[in-house]
């Protein structure tokens, strides 16, 4: 049996410029990194950012759910998935309540467990993980030429896919935008989100308004999980924020109620819950399409590794960190032609940015 410490400390950061989505304008991100040791020295990180409109606990549940798990060790009787997800359950963690604490302390623990054992911790969910993923481009401006010029430097850095948000503005504005898009870049994949902004009828409007454009992708037209209207109007369906309950992501899987998910491994729980529906859908014919949640480095890197452990890969939305004011905007994660490289060595392969890595090894060493 393995115990391990934790350790966590609070970040908050500014995107460069407002991120205006179909539900939401946001202009900081709030999070915690954690850490995790053993009494032979194991250390492994993880992430925990709940995203306010888009799920996860409040960020009140998650601060008072770490100050309980501080207290008291955890409890790791098998070094396995199985056994990671046994010691979250003891230690009162669940998908229901604490997702997003649910997923950076597993991820903390699969760091841990892989690096000790020198594996890659995608290998955790593949023997043979693809070297990279390749990736979505989302383009922020919201005004035609802003787009265009957005795009012209994702073509030059080798991307394939843009992806844009929609449901803020009027259609017509978005159509405009997206129009502008599909007519300048005729070959580009173009995937829209509109995060739940619209009405039965207004989605039905604005998907026929979209479907001679092409489009790859419509993401989340209503808020909610009924998309049988919206089916088969000529632009393919994801689900986003309606995956954010388990029961309801299985009966859209099970119902083919839509094309593609949207996973966003640490808003629904943890790697472990994001793989497992992955290959529930792709069992049933469905697209999957990994995405940060805006996370920071870690929980970028961890969605990344998912993304290489997947049969069948679609373009993953990772490319986010350049939205953040960050210190660690850019990391060690290299972009190759539109792809993001996985890092190599054991585990995650990434680790908090200073200060706050040397902060969290100290207080484990306290302990």
């Amino acid at each position: 049996m393995s115990r391990f410490r934790l350790a966590y400390a609070p970040y908050e950061v500014r995107f460069k410029r407002p991120l205006v989505t179909g539900s939401a304008v946001y202009t900081h991100r709030r999070g915690w990194w954690v850490a995790v040791r053993d009494e032979a020295g194991s250390l492994g990180f993880g992430e925990v950012a709940p995203l306010p409109g888009f799920g996860g606990e409040a960020y009140e549940m998650a601060a008072s759910t770490f100050a309980k798990l501080a207290e008291c060790p955890l409890s790791l009787t098998e070094p396995s998935l199985e056994g990671v997800a046994a010691a979250l359950k003891e230690a009162g963690l669940t998908l229901a309540h604490t997702p997003c604490v649910h997923a950076g302390v597993e991820l903390a623990l699969l760091d841990a467990l892989t690096k000790r054992d020198g594996h890659a911790l995608a290998q955790a969910f593949s023997r043979t993980p693809a070297p990279e993923a390749e990736l979505q481009r989302l383009l922020t401006s919201t005004d035609p030429e802003g787009a265009i010029a957005e795009g012209e430097r994702a073509i030059a850095e080798g991307f394939k896919t843009f992806k844009l948000k929609v449901g803020a503005a009027p259609l017509a504005t978005d159509l405009a935008r997206v129009s502008a898009l599909r007519a300048r870049f005729p070959a580009i994949r173009l995937r829209l989100d509109a995060n739940g902004a619209w009405q039965e009828a207004e989605a039905i409007t604005a998907i026929e308004a979209f479907a001679p454009l092409g489009i790859d992708l419509l993401e989340q037209p209503v808020a909610g999980a009924d998309f049988a209207a919206l089916r088969h109007r000529g632009v393919p369906i994801a689900a986003d924020e309606a995956l954010l309950d388990a029961e309801t992501a299985h009966r859209l899987i099970a119902e083919q109620a839509v094309d593609a998910l949207v996973l966003k491994p640490m808003l629904l729980g943890g790697l472990g819950v994001a793989h497992a529906l992955a290959q529930e859908a792709q069992r049933q014919g469905l697209r999957t399409v990994v995405t940060s949640s805006l996370d920071r480095l870690v929980g970028v890197a961890a969605a990344l590794h998912l993304a290489c452990a997947l049969d069948g890969p679609e373009p993953a939305g990772l490319s986010t960190l350049a939205l953040l004011d960050a210190p660690d905007a850019d990391g060690p994660l290299r972009l190759r032609k539109g792809a993001l490289v996985r890092p190599e060595g054991p585990g995650l392969g990434v680790c908090p940015p200073e200060p706050a890595h040397t902060a969290l090894t100290r207080s484990l060493e306290r302990c």
